[in-house]
């Protein structure tokens, strides 16, 4: 279960990435400012209607799965943005993402409940927002320098990708939630 803190770190840092950079991402392949910073708010609408409906979700059908689809779901249109240049791939993109944003993130407490009941996950938990919060820094302070770097925002959306990927991967090593 202490997987649970580097999927908190794999996801953060992948999705990080896209918090701190997709503005500048969108601008820098020609989107305008003003369509550039819809982006974000379309992201954040969908996120925020996958943060409801997720948690429901895992509940009745298990967090495992639903957090398994959502890192996909967080991870897959990453590919979007490697040949999007179109205002309207920026928000394809930010629609997918959203979704998949707001509903792993969503999904921890429950899977927290179904692993270890009604015990104590107080440092458990704590521990996870450690990883989270170390993940949401160093993914951006990477990808940001990244960009700097290369001189565009290629190495940084792979990096973005590859985290957030490794999440599903371990999402899928977490064993059963059937069993405290």
């Amino acid at each position: 279960r202490s997987n649970l803190i580097g999927i908190h770190f794999w996801g953060c840092g992948g999705h990080a990435i896209i918090m701190a950079l997709l503005v500048a991402i969108a601008e820098e392949k020609g989107v305008s400012a003003g369509a550039a910073a819809g982006l974000f708010v379309v992201l954040s609408a969908f996120s925020t209607l996958s943060r409801f409906g997720v948690p429901i979700v895992a509940d009745r059908m298990g967090s495992k799965g639903a957090m398994a689809v959502c890192f996909f779901m967080q991870s897959a249109p990453i590919i979007i943005l490697f040949f999007a240049h179109d205002a309207w791939m920026f928000y394809v993109f930010a629609m997918l993402f959203g979704i998949g944003f707001g509903g792993e993130m969503s999904a921890f407490p429950i899977i927290n409940r179904q692993y270890f009941g009604s015990g104590p996950i107080g440092t458990t938990y704590g521990w996870q927002m450690m990883g989270s919060g170390v993940g949401m820094a160093a993914g951006a302070l990477v990808g940001g320098q990244l960009r700097d770097l290369t001189g565009d925002f290629t190495a940084t959306i792979a990096l973005s990708l590859v985290l957030s990927m490794v999440g599903v991967i371990s999402i899928l090593l977490l064993p059963n939630t059937s069993r405290h």
